[in-house]
């Protein structure tokens, strides 16, 4: 008995179903073996290779096709330590991002992009010059060497230079740190850990004791506040100054050779040693090198600028005498709250705000409490206004030179033309500066003004950006040297007042027929090329480039335009010269001497030459031509 089609597709199902399942089986075990989640470390080396680097993940497989490449490069020495972790040595490479690709070893793999950077050859030290200094440091060394890179390290003994100014891929400027005596090596590390040195290529010597040659200047006020200069030798970084038995302040030292510091106040006038102390303990001292007095009260001779925002903020500059360091400057009364004292001559402090508009006095009070005050001496403006924009229009292109008229401009001002900033910007005077326009797109634009304290003023499409005049032909492109030629310029963004020049010369006779034609007539200049420029009425030069050719002067005795008929009447234009050769183009013309004549207008009449006429006939020509017929003299010639 034959089973039914029922059991036989139930008998049949289950040997499908246990190879479906087998099936899924197989492919979940080759997903789980694809390796996932892989990582190098570390992740940078050498491009000559031979990093050992520690690969993690998951789903590492044994076999023979285990293997990890570096941009398609086998690496050597793979090791699989487990199902998470392979070790691996580099092999080399190309400076750069290195792709790593990771093969199980049943064959399947994965790439892990820029997962190694391979470094660029390490920096080398050939040279440190000089190779010498003081345990204090602070000698200024030149390192050579090769592949220096930007933001590189130095250090001497293992302590870091100051001062490191990566000049080049081969050289370094530095300043050496403190160290004890003895040889030191020089490292130069770059920012990618690759390092460089040279053994024992500095030498730290006993420090020299510091020694003072002078003092400038050599007197001060009882009050202190004096900026000094001292010179001698072996100043070091950190040392300090004693006038008397009181230290100074602000004390700066600016080399081995030279010190800037602030004298302290005194009790009492006279004259007191200056020891400068460097921090290996050792002094130099020069005696009675600075005497305190009674000082002069401060003077105040001029302030600039002399003119600011009410809101303060401005920058200025007090020139007098007699300025000691921790001078207090007070604006109407209101004290300054920076103030640099550059000098017993010159204060740089930034004006404060204040409330009113209007003229303020000033005054300077040194440490000591002697001051000195000049009224209405500065002057407190209010808010900036615009009152016009001239030229209102420029090109795309910027660099026009505009000038803005207002109200309350100060120094320290900025413009801007739709929100670019302008540049060059000079404040003339309290209602007119001058700006030049900064690139921008066709179009009107606000400009903007503010001052040094923030209060703006906006003229609304105040500015007009234009795509500048093209030149895109001429015609003709060549004409006498003479000069008179008529051509035509063509192009776009002609504007009238647009000016012609050929060759620097101006033009005459300039018509701007339209956006994109104009007219002139060519000045006269020698022979050879000239440049063709139109500047359109902004005095902005247009663009493109076309030149005119002036012709060479043809020789005496041509005929350069219309033609001497051999019967009749023409009208010709005679290169210049005698009556001979005149009468000689004729017959070259084919009209003989005997038949022909010439006219020509001299004062709103005609003039007549018959060359076998007597002396009288011709006697008006004669004198109209005395010195021989010009270039290019329009004549008639009648040939009888």
């Amino acid at each position: 008995m034959r089973p039914s089609s029922t059991l036989r597709f139930a008998l049949l199902s289950v040997p499908i179903l246990a190879a479906a399942v087998a099936l899924l089986a197989l492919v979940s075990t080759i997903e789980a073996a694809t390796p996932q989640d892989v990582d190098i470390t570390p992740s940078t080396g050498p491009a000559a290779g031979g990093t050992s680097v520690e690969i993690t993940g998951t789903g590492f497989l044994a076999g023979p096709s285990l293997a990890v490449t570096f941009n398609g490069v086998p690496a050597t020495d793979v090791q699989r330590q487990s199902d998470t972790r392979i070790l691996a040595v580099t092999p080399p490479g190309a400076a750069g991002e290195a792709t790593v690709k990771v093969t199980n070893g049943d064959g399947l793999a994965t790439s892990v992009s820029n997962g190694f950077t391979y470094l660029g050859a390490a920096p080398t030290v050939t040279d440190v010059d000089p190779d010498s200094g003081p345990t204090t440091g602070g000698t200024s060394v030149e390192i050579t060497g090769t592949g220096f890179k930007s933001g590189a390290a130095v250090r001497f003994g293992g302590t870091a230079a100051t001062n490191v100014n990566i000049v080049s891929l081969t050289r370094i400027t530095a300043r050496t740190p403190a160290h004890a005596v003895g040889e030191v090596d020089v490292v130069v590390t770059n920012t990618d850990t690759q390092s460089g040195s040279r053994s024992d290529a500095f030498t730290y010597e006993p420090a020299a004791a510091p020694a003072v040659t002078s003092v400038s200047p050599d007197r001060g006020s009882t009050g202190g506040g004096t900026i000094v200069t001292i010179r001698g030798t072996g100043f070091a970084s950190g040392a300090t100054v004693r006038f008397g038995n009181n230290a100074a302040t602000n004390v700066d030292v600016e080399s081995a050779t030279r010190i800037i510091a602030v004298t302290p106040s005194r009790g009492s006038t006279g004259a007191v040693d200056v020891r400068v102390t460097n921090s290996d303990g050792q002094n130099g001292q020069r005696n009675n090198a600075f005497t305190y007095i009674t000082a002069p009260a401060p003077v105040i001779n001029s302030l600039s600028p002399d003119e600011g925002p009410r809101l303060g903020g401005q920058v200025v500059t007090i020139t007098g005498s007699n300025f000691l360091s921790g001078a207090v400057v007070a604006f109407g009364g209101a004290n300054a709250t920076t103030v640099n004292v550059r000098s017993a001559s010159r204060i740089e402090v930034v004006v404060p705000s204040r409330s009113r508009t209007g003229d303020v006095s000033v005054r300077v009070t040194n440490p000591d409490g002697k001051s000195h005050q000049r009224s209405n001496f500065y002057t407190y403006l209010g808010a900036p206004g615009i009152d016009s924009v001239s030229p209102a229009i420029g090109t795309t292109g910027g660099d026009t030179l505009v000038t803005i008229r207002g109200t309350n401009f100060s120094e320290g001002m900025t413009v801007r033309f739709g929100g670019t900033r302008g540049t060059d910007v000079d404040v003339v005077n309290r209602t007119t500066l001058t700006v030049r326009t900064p690139e921008h797109n066709a179009g009107r634009v606000d400009v903007r003004i503010e001052s040094s304290a923030g209060e703006r003023a906006t003229r609304s499409n105040g500015y007009t950006y234009r795509v500048p005049a093209t030149i895109t032909g001429l015609s003709p492109t060549s004409g006498p040297m003479s000069g008179g030629t008529m051509v035509t310029i063509t192009g776009a963004g002609f504007d009238s007042g647009s000016t012609v020049t050929v060759g620097g010369v101006r033009a005459t006779q300039v018509d701007v027929v339209s956006s994109s034609r104009i007219t002139a007539r060519t000045p006269g200049r020698p022979t050879g090329p000239a440049l063709v420029e139109v500047r359109t009425s902004d005095g902005v030069l247009a663009s493109g480039t076309r030149y005119f050719v002036y012709d060479p002067a043809p020789p005496p005795g041509q005929v350069t335009g219309g033609a001497i008929p051999r019967s009749g009447a023409g009208l010709f234009v005679f290169s210049g010269g005698s009556n001979n050769q005149l009468v000689a183009a004729a017959v070259s013309a084919g009209c003989p001497q005997s038949r022909v004549s010439f006219f020509a207008t001299a004062g709103g009449r005609f003039v007549t030459y018959l060359p076998d006429a007597p002396a009288f006939v011709n006697a008006a020509w004669n004198s109209h031509f005395s010195g021989g017929i010009p270039p290019s003299t329009p004549l008639i010639a009648a040939c009888r």
